[in-house]
This record gives structure tokens, C-alpha cells and sequence, in this order.
């Protein structure tokens, strides 16, 4: 289990083109369901459709799109602590449909893992794995011709 995080935003085409078709096809699929639309609804669309995207970008261009997979880490340990401070709410207030269990369990499997990805950039306690190594220029650097000087024909 250890290499699937690497593997999953390793941006190799293999995944690119195995989730990110599934992802959109997960994405539009509940619009066209929908046949009652309401303000809730339409926001909690809203979000799920932003993380969606966001899942896109950090799965297809990992390099590019770095931050897509903080913030969606960010947007899940919100949205897990929103629901764990709800459980307990109703709770409080008495109410016998409450899963305050369940709540606590969303919170420890997917809302912790997800605060430490969004604050660490990456999964696991070690030390980060050094990026590339930067690149080095070989060779000498072409010089542009100064902007009055006569052009040579070639």
C-alpha cells in the first residue's frame, strides 16, 4: 500500500487517462438526474463539482497543479469537521438520529489524513523525498542580435 499515493500523482497517462475520464463522467452525471433543484442541492452540487475538479487537476498534472490536492485536502477536513460538529450538536440538543460515531470515524479516516495532506503536501511521517534535480545548462546559450545592429542574411 505504501507506492499508491506515489503511483495515483506520479501524472503518468496511464492514470491521467483511467480517472479523469471516470471524474467527469462522475461530475456530470447528478446535474442531469436531478429533476427537483433546490438552493441546497445546488450548493452542495456546487462543491462536490469544484472538488471534482480539483481531483482532475491534482491527479492528471500533479507537478503543475500542486495546490489542487492541498485544497481539496482542506476542503475535506472541513467538510468532515463540519459534519463531526453537527453530530454532536443535534446530540446536545437530544436528538436520537444522531451519529456521533460515525461523525468521530469520518473525522479520524478521512479528515485528519486529509488536514496532514493539505498542510504537508504529501502522505507518510519521513523526511520529503527530494524533488528532480534541477536542471543544468549544457552548452553555451544562443545571444540574440542587439536591436540596432545590422541583420546578417542568411
Amino acid at each position: 500500500m505504501r507506492g499508491v499515493g506515489k503511483a495515483l500523482f506520479s501524472g503518468s497517462r496511464f492514470v491521467r487517462w483511467t480517472v479523469v475520464p471516470s471524474v467527469i463522467i462522475c461530475g456530470l452525471t447528478p446535474p442531469l438526474l436531478e429533476q427537483h433543484w433546490t438552493a441546497a442541492f445546488a450548493w452542495k452540487l456546487a462543491v462536490i463539482e469544484v472538488c471534482l475538479v480539483l481531483l482532475v487537476l491534482a491527479v492528471g498534472w500533479p507537478v503543475r497543479f500542486r495546490w489542487a490536492g492541498r485544497v481539496l485536502g482542506a476542503v475535506v477536513f472541513v467538510g468532515a469537521a463540519a459534519l463531526l460538529v453537527d453530530d454532536l450538536r443535534e446530540q446536545a440538543a437530544g436528538d436520537p438520529k444522531s451519529n456521533v460515531v460515525g461523525g468521530v470515524r469520518l473525522f479520524v479516516v478521512f479528515g485528519l489524513p486529509s488536514l496532514w495532506y493539505a498542510v504537508r503536501g504529501r502522505f507518510g511521517f519521513g523526511e520529503n523525498e527530494p524533488s528532480r534535480p534541477p536542471a543544468t545548462l549544457r552548452g553555451e546559450l544562443p545571444v540574440l542580435p542587439e536591436k540596432d545592429a545590422p541583420h546578417e542574411p542568411h
